[in-house]
């Protein structure tokens, strides 16, 4: 059986979903997330962690993992470590001696990338046995989607027939979205193209929490300054903004692209 624990304050499209919203900084809600997983015993506790959406959690998640070392020995405790080399190409040395602390409560460690898995022998000198890197995954969901999905959605936002650049995910500084909108401007001077290719920004700003709305702000205005560029631009027609993607529509986006920009 697999079981999520999740932060108090997350949301999801389904109350009754089976996820524990307890992880939070208060004595009383490590207490009740620890009583959990003692309750499960379970094998393996795998930690999904990038700071910019589990930073005001990270020490209720230190402590726990602090506890599950001293009462469950047998529990081996994993971390997938998603956005290590923009955090530290961002936050520098902060994000260095954080890591080096926060790391040691955990016994294995995973990246997406060769080149992280590099980054954490190197700079954290972990073991090699320990790191292992596992790609994104092509989830069977995001193929699944029908001929029918897939019209319904081009009509819904007038795109039929056209050519789709899709953007997929946060909106972030990190992406360089303003680079693919200001390549519109070299293509539109070929007129057949213009009328064609369509840039589809799916998604929308990540909200932060504590300190780290820092981020979300400086998002905010690099969204700001996307729209203003489209806008003196007159790129409003060939620039789509979808605004957050729910769940069921996530299949058919990827099923109506023709190029995707992550």
């Amino acid at each position: 059986n697999i079981y999520i624990i999740a932060p108090i304050d997350s949301c999801g499209e389904n109350p009754n979903d089976g996820v524990y919203r307890t992880l939070g900084n208060r004595p009383r809600d490590i207490r009740r997330t620890m009583g959990i997983i003692c309750k499960i015993q379970p094998d393996i506790i795998h930690v999904q962690y990038c700071i910019a959406l589990y930073g005001p959690s990270f020490l209720a998640i230190m402590r726990i993992m602090q506890k599950v070392k001293r009462q469950l020995p047998a529990t081996s405790r994993i971390v997938t470590l998603h956005e290590l080399q923009i955090e530290q190409q961002k936050l520098k040395i902060f994000a260095i001696q954080f890591y080096k602390y926060f790391l040691r409560c955990f016994d294995g460690f995973i990246t997406h990338l060769e080149s992280t898995r590099q980054m954490l022998l190197n700079t954290y000198d972990l073991s090699s046995k320990k790191v292992a890197t596992i790609s994104h995954p092509v989830i069977q969901s995001f193929q699944s989607a029908s001929i029918k999905d897939v019209a319904q959605i081009s009509k819904a936002y007038g795109i039929e027939g056209k050519f789709i650049v899709l953007c997929f995910g946060f909106v972030q500084i990190d992406k360089g979205t303003d680079y693919l909108v200001r390549s519109l401007l070299s293509l539109n001077k070929d007129a057949a193209l213009k009328d064609w290719v369509r840039i589809v920004i799916a998604g929308d700003i990540r909200p932060r929490h504590g300190i780290f709305k820092w981020f979300e702000r400086k998002d905010i205005k690099y969204l700001k300054k996307i729209r203003e560029f489209i806008h003196a631009n007159q790129l409003e027609e060939q620039v789509i903004f979808t605004g957050y993607v729910k769940d069921d529509d996530v299949a058919k986006w990827f099923a109506r692209a023709n190029v995707i920009s992550i």
